[in-house]
């Protein structure tokens, strides 16, 4: 079933596409660019709130166990955002509903890759494949739920 939208849906849905891409873009970099210390203060300052007012007698092992979790779905959840704008940005373009997936799945993938990579040239930080894994189920999640979203949203529309 195509996608068919008026050339004002279109401009807006783009609009929305490139400036949302482009935010969550810039915030992984800029996260992955802070160096292995104030990201650890950051996430650690935020589990720390957390376990204050949700589990206030929290042990090590578990503070730690719930700190390496927080950090994981920060990466799931920037990247599911991310693709979520790509996949509005791609139901724009009169593509195949499959190269429209493949775009935003290989954009997802791809941007992990080199957010990994730009994270081995910063001090107290590492590349891990783990997250790359991490980061395209997001971006699995994401593509999903948005294609998901615009085709019953098609469907309801053609059956007015």
């Amino acid at each position: 079933m195509p996608w068919i939208f008026s050339k004002k849906q279109i401009f807006y849905l783009r609009i929305i596409g490139i400036i949302g891409t482009l935010f969550c873009m810039t915030a992984i970099f800029l996260f992955s660019a802070q160096d292995g210390e104030k990201s650890g203060a950051l996430s650690g300052g935020l589990l720390h709130m957390l376990l204050q007012f949700f589990l206030p007698q929290a042990t090590p092992a578990e503070y730690e166990w719930l700190s390496f979790f927080i950090r994981k779905c920060a990466h799931f959840s920037i990247y599911t955002a991310t693709s979520i704008f790509l996949s509005i940005l791609a139901v724009t373009f009169p593509l195949s509903l499959v190269k429209k997936l493949i775009f935003v799945l290989m954009a997802g993938f791809l941007y992990a890759v080199s957010d990994e990579i730009h994270q081995l040239f910063i001090p107290g930080r590492a590349g891990s494949f783990k997250d790359v894994l991490i980061d395209t189920c997001g971006v699995l999640v994401g593509m999903s739920v948005t294609f998901l979203c615009f085709y019953f949203v098609q469907k309801k529309k053609n059956k007015t």
